[in-house]
């Protein structure tokens, strides 16, 4: 599908859609669970639901009524073939769910996903009694449990998903565990793992010396009865720009307390210059004079594609360090971002650690999101600052988080023609 979205200026309010890194946490957790769990405001993206399929694959029954999901564990026999679709998190977090189970298992994946590293959870399974095996460091895995608790070395400089696994698989296991952490990036997705498993029973002790250390005893039972899934502040951050850029925008359903990282782009937003303010739960950005900002996105890694978007209407220059992960995303996220803002008009450098932009007008013209949902939504509201259309190929990739972005950015004003692919016809 392709997107196009003519300049001007956007007014109101959306709600914000629910999180997907909430979502697929709470259903790895109701797969282990002792009892069914029924999952309020669920995130029905690609991503929500390729964590719903891996559940029944794994023995749940998964019921779908009204606004509500229930999941109930261990109805019928598990698969020894599940897959992760395009979903990095789904691979590497299931991973160890699924390594509970005493015979093989193969998790395949699709698009992007192919050409993502896994070899980072080979040396810990098999510390574990796990035993792994993928080619090239890449998927499809091929594991075979069961998974033992016990003490595990986990690498965190890639991801952090896999460890969330581990957080999840290893309290219900017979033997007490201690996960030793070096490296760890993305720290604020770990405290949103743990504060899910909180509201299942599972308190894991965490200690900060050296390494990162988490312990737990064995034999812990997860249980919870109704999960609410919480707005998403990751796919806020792009309504937050083109209300910086075009605005005011207005997103509800954001708790102002959220353990998520990307809470952190209201911080941003008003160092460049936009202007925030807060009721409740909701926010509004405005614009205002823009100016070039510094930021570390060491820890927010999924901010990157829309402070490139702020970033290319502030005046002066940009400089987001702690980008070296970016390339190991749906897409070698910085390479892409220079390409395509590039084709813009837009002066976007990249260097291993750091992405620089300088700031200027846009032009209009033809890109590509490269299968990147996150990089469709940068491209999309930049072109609301734009001196002509900004047309977007592969635009339908926003679903993998924020199925229902454009019908937002259209609520607020935006003027947004798509036209699907083999069908000639825009709508």
């Amino acid at each position: 599908m392709r997107g196009s979205v003519s300049p001007g200026m956007v007014s109101g309010r959306v709600h914000a859609p629910a999180s997907k890194s909430f979502m697929q946490r709470v259903v790895a957790c109701a797969v282990l669970s002792d009892t069914e769990t029924i999952i309020q405001n669920p995130s029905l993206s690609d991503d929500g639901h390729v964590s719903l399929k891996l559940a029944a694959d794994l023995g749940a029954d998964v019921d779908r009524k009204g606004k509500n999901v229930t999941i109930r564990p261990g109805c019928h026999d598990p698969g020894n073939i599940l897959n992760a679709g395009e979903s990095g998190l789904s691979l590497r977090m299931f991973a160890p769910v699924a390594a509970r189970l005493p015979f093989s298992v193969i998790i395949e994946a699709s698009g992007t996903l192919c050409h993502r590293p896994v070899g980072m959870m080979g040396n810990s399974f098999r510390q574990l009694g796990v035993s792994f095996e993928s080619k090239n460091n890449l998927p499809p895995v091929h594991i075979n449990g069961p998974l033992h608790g016990g003490k595990v070395d986990v690498e965190g400089t890639v991801t952090s998903q896999f460890l969330s696994g581990l957080l999840i698989a290893l309290p219900g296991c017979p033997e007490n565990s201690e996960i030793r952490v070096s490296g760890l990036a993305s720290r604020p997705y770990v405290d949103m793992t743990l504060s899910v498993l909180e509201s299942f029973g599972i308190c894991w002790q965490v200690e900060e010396e050296e390494l990162l250390i988490f312990r737990s005893p064995g034999h812990q039972r997860l249980h919870c009865s109704e999960f609410t899934v919480p707005g998403d502040w990751s796919a806020a951050t792009a309504l937050f720009v083109a209300g910086a850029i075009g605005g005011p925008v207005t997103v509800t359903g954001l708790s102002q307390d959220s353990l998520q990282g990307d809470r952190t782009i209201l911080n941003v937003l008003e160092q460049a210059g936009a202007s925030v303010s807060i009721s409740g739960d909701s926010v509004t950005v405005s614009r205002d004079h823009l100016d070039g900002f510094q930021f570390d996105v060491t820890e927010y890694p999924d901010m990157v594609p829309a402070l490139v978007a702020l970033a290319v209407h502030c005046n002066g220059e940009t400089i987001i360090t702690g980008t070296s992960r970016l390339k190991f995303k749906e897409s070698d996220r910085a390479r892409v971002l220079k390409r395509e803002f590039g084709r813009l008009g837009a002066n976007v450098k990249v260097t291993d650690d750091a992405v620089t932009v300088v700031g200027g007008m846009l032009s209009g013209g033809y890109v590509s999101a490269a299968g990147d949902h996150r990089i469709a939504m940068a491209l999309a509201v930049s072109g609301l600052n734009a001196n002509g259309p900004v047309e977007i190929d592969e635009a339908e990739c926003v679903d993998k988080s924020y199925p229902g972005f454009f019908e937002d950015l259209v609520r607020i004003g935006a003027k947004i023609k798509l036209e699907s692919k083999g069908k000639g016809a825009w709508k």
